[in-house]
């Protein structure tokens, strides 16, 4: 089962997780350093699934990328990649609200599609250049113990003048809606 140490639990019982993509050594900070939102995970490209918890699973994303100061967390960070990605997160069965968070301080826009556990939830998504967040809800029902996104772009779009080819990830919100299991 899901090891659920890693959750936070609302006032009503509900669980919830929080998730900030982004640069996390050290090393490829520079002299901004990195920052995570508070009460969030830390997530970078090399942040492996660990069963029973969460992680990359499959493909890894092989970049990160740290925005501009002003930006807020969890926007300012971002992972990125122009193969698909999965991340995997373990968690009872039940409903949950899934906020995803996008931004790109890049010069150009970028297109983002998502999966969650293999159903449609984010298609054809501009996310802007310059800095300008995004964000998307959706409901998705666990009945396997687990949720995974696929990020991903469309492979065979023409390439076009101000979009980057690659997509663009900041981070996710999971919070309970229902579920067998309550308390962690």
């Amino acid at each position: 089962g899901p090891d659920l140490s890693a959750w936070s639990q609302a006032p009503d019982g509900r669980l919830f997780i929080r998730f900030d993509f982004g640069k996390l050594n050290p090393a490829d900070m520079g002299p901004n350093g990195g920052t995570t939102a508070e009460g969030y995970h830390a997530i970078d490209k090399g942040t492996g699934y660990v069963s029973g918890k969460f992680g990359w699973v499959t493909y890894a994303p092989r970049n990160d990328f740290r925005g501009a100061e002003g930006l807020p967390e969890p926007y300012r960070d971002y992972v990125w990649g122009t193969d698909d990605a999965a991340f995997k997160l373990d968690l009872p069965n039940g409903t949950y609200r899934v906020t995803d968070y996008f931004c790109s301080a890049e010069d150009a826009a970028h297109e983002v599609n998502l999966l969650a556990n293999g159903a449609q939830v984010i298609k054809n998504l501009i996310v802007p250049a310059g800095n300008e967040t995004v964000e998307r809800t959706y409901t998705v029902t666990v009945t396997q113990g687990y949720l995974t996104h696929v990020i991903y772009i469309q492979r065979k779009r023409v390439p076009q003048p101000g979009r980057h080819d690659h997509w663009v990830w900041s981070g996710f919100t999971v919070e309970q809606i229902s579920a067998n299991h309550v308390s962690p």
